[in-house]
């Protein structure tokens, strides 16, 4: 079961890595690193993803939230203003409430970015659709490949943010991992 389970990660995440659209990816990079304000949306496994991507966003200086309350949600879209980002994340891309938040983010000139497995209702409701499509299935016991599959491609964006950043932010990164790092015990405790 257990080299089973892998194994089929391992392709789902090749097929995912295969059919994305780099170019969607770098519209995306380009809206999130210009970004005044940043908001991640999701619920249930998407809202894990949205949880993820708001630890590692703020790290490189721009505000950002991850909502999974539907009323937060409209709350926090309905306050988002031009230069602002919205980041949708469903894989179905049929969530109702998830798709009310991209409708109210672009109604208030915010930029839409969904990540969704598939041409989807919230893809067409996006500026920039990142299509993560896996080979999931609905069995009981299989894993959560959708989920894997947005958190990397969330590591792609940050990844290739911080890149993007100049020497100033490179060292205000290290100097917090640093700082990080003197948190743990060295050794037995």
């Amino acid at each position: 079961m257990t080299e089973k389970i892998f194994d089929y990660t391992i392709t789902s995440l090749d097929w995912a890595r295969n059919h994305l659209d780099i170019a969607a990816i770098e519209k995306a990079v380009v809206l999130l690193e210009d970004a005044q304000a940043i908001e991640f949306f999701g619920h249930g496994a998407s809202g894990i993803v949205a949880s993820d991507a708001q630890q590692k966003f703020p790290l490189f200086g721009t505000p950002c939230g991850a909502q999974l309350d539907s009323h937060q949600q409209i709350m926090a879209a309905s306050m988002m203003r031009p230069g602002d980002v919205a980041v949708a994340i469903s894989n179905t891309g049929r969530t109702r409430s998830i798709l009310e938040v991209a409708r109210t983010a672009r109604s208030r000139g915010a930029k839409v970015i969904g990540v969704t497995g598939s041409v989807s209702p919230l893809a067409a409701e996006c500026d920039v659709a990142l299509i993560v499509e896996t080979l999931d299935n609905t069995n009981i016991f299989t894993p959560t490949i959708s989920r894997i599959a947005a958190l990397v491609v969330v590591d792609v964006l940050s990844t290739a943010i911080a890149l993007r950043r100049g020497d100033e932010h490179q060292q205000r990164f290290r100097e917090m991992k640093r700082r990080l790092n003197e948190l743990r015990f060295e050794g037995e405790p």
